[in-house]
């Protein structure tokens, strides 16, 4: 996923700093203990992927096309055909790919931004919409926990990203994105739906985090105005 960086600039008095680490934070959902191995993860990712990276500059392929393209794989990924159930693992598995593709390209063209961070994050998020909807349809999961489990986990998220830009301290949380994406790609082709179960476990677990993080988010606000 890519982040917009912002080149370090020292800033006098104690405003000026927490501008600075807001601007840091922009569309940034990793608490503090998560942060350093993300970058760690991001230099490795870049190194590996950098012979890709530069046959994707040598062809003029820009980070949003990439991302484009990975949302055109989760597309056709959730509305495969009876008789191509395993193009659907395969779909999402490149959607899962290119979304990690878009943000070293973007470094390596220095075109970080903003506008594409923002494109970046709807596309990561849109799974949770369109994999939970795709589930209903084919494998004939119940709508309505689906439909709960997917307002709840993106709600969950832009509380992530707020308290982040609010400098609130984040608790450790289970990531379950990429293990949905995947196991729906494989419950589409033994036509099985062990989705459900998934959904059922977490959609409580993001609950509880949401109740936590707004306590925390109510303690943050409240001490400001006092």
């Amino acid at each position: 996923m890519r982040s917009v960086f912002v080149s370090q600039i020292v800033c006098v008095g104690a405003n000026g700093t927490q501008r600075l680490n807001r601007r840091n934070r922009t569309l940034d959902y990793y608490n503090d203990a998560e942060r350093g191995k993300q970058q760690a993860w991001a230099d490795t990712r870049d190194r590996v992927l950098k012979p890709l990276i530069f046959v994707l500059k040598k062809a003029s392929i820009t980070p949003n096309m990439v991302t484009l393209m990975s949302v055109t794989c989760l597309l056709c990924g959730c509305l495969v055909f009876e008789n191509a159930r395993w193009s659907s693992f395969v779909l999402l598995f490149l959607y899962g790919f290119l979304d990690s593709v878009d943000g070293p390209l973007s470094r390596a063209t220095d075109t970080s931004n903003k506008g594409g961070a923002l494109l970046d994050m709807v596309a990561d998020q849109m799974g949770i919409i369109l994999v939970p909807a795709a589930a209903i349809y084919f494998l004939g999961a119940s709508g309505p926990l689906m439909v709960i489990f997917s307002g709840v986990y993106l709600a969950f998220i832009v509380l992530i990203i707020y308290a982040n830009q609010e400098q609130i301290k984040i608790p450790r949380f289970v990531r379950i994105k990429g293990v949905v994406f995947l196991l729906y790609g494989a419950c589409i082709y033994f036509q099985e739906d062990w989705l459900t179960p998934l959904v059922v476990v977490f959609t409580p677990y993001y609950m509880v985090m949401i109740m936590i993080v707004l306590r925390r988010l109510y303690v943050k606000l409240v001490d400001i105005k006092t």
